[in-house]
């Protein structure tokens, strides 16, 4: 679908300087979940990627909630099909709205894939450098090197996730598979659920400036 040398050709960013996103993205499994976060300000820029893992989902939500205070994040997307549901109730119950928005998506759908597909083409959505890349880049450990590293290597699998991914015409619908069943899809899920939010032009530009 989408070749790995042109996904390469957009891994620009460090997080050095820009430590902001507008946007997290929760994939919710049964003990462990994938977050990824986002910034839209001119692109869309991939800043976040880790897998939390947990045994109840409070700690779910005392972990996002930091992260969101750490990183600057307003709004929180998740899919609320299967274990997204839990994590939902919980952190609206706990957390106020005021704070941090929580925004449910009711599955993901296949329509807005060509969307990512555009970005990725035209340089509007762009990730991490590689970790060997950062390795030279940041030069010497500072404090928050260790997580800073482990989010450039889980940019790392979220390409090697992307690149796997295919689109197939099956009937009369086209269906998203992988080419090799082996590699895992949280990363790629969280990315198709920020493509797949309803935000028209006019919203994403408000959330923006806010």
């Amino acid at each position: 679908m989408i070749s790995k040398e042109l996904l390469n050709k957009n891994r620009v960013l460090t997080l050095s300087h820009n430590r902001k996103c507008s946007h997290l993205i929760i994939d919710a499994g049964k003990d462990s979940a994938t977050i990824m976060g986002i910034s839209s300000t001119n692109c869309n820029d991939v800043l976040i990627i880790k897998i939390i893992h947990y045994n109840k989902y409070s700690e779910l939500v005392d972990e996002v909630y930091w992260i969101c205070k750490e990183f600057g994040i307003k709004i929180i997307l998740i899919d609320i099909l299967g274990y997204g549901i839990g994590f939902y109730e919980l952190f609206n119950k706990n957390i106020p709205n005021d704070q941090i928005t929580i925004r449910p998506i009711n599955g993901r759908k296949n329509n807005d894939i060509q969307n990512l597909i555009n970005d990725i083409e035209n340089g509007n959505l762009r990730f991490l450098q590689s970790s060997e890349l950062a390795e030279r880049f940041y030069i010497k450990p500072f404090l928050g090197y260790s997580n800073i590293m482990k989010y450039h290597r889980e940019t790392n699998l979220l390409i090697d996730e992307i690149d796997n991914l295919k689109l197939e015409q099956k009937r009369s619908t086209i269906q998203l598979t992988r080419k090799n069943e082996n590699i895992g899809t949280s990363r790629a899920i969280c990315l198709l659920t920020y493509y797949n939010y309803p935000m028209n032009t006019k919203q994403l530009n408000e959330e923006k400036q806010n």
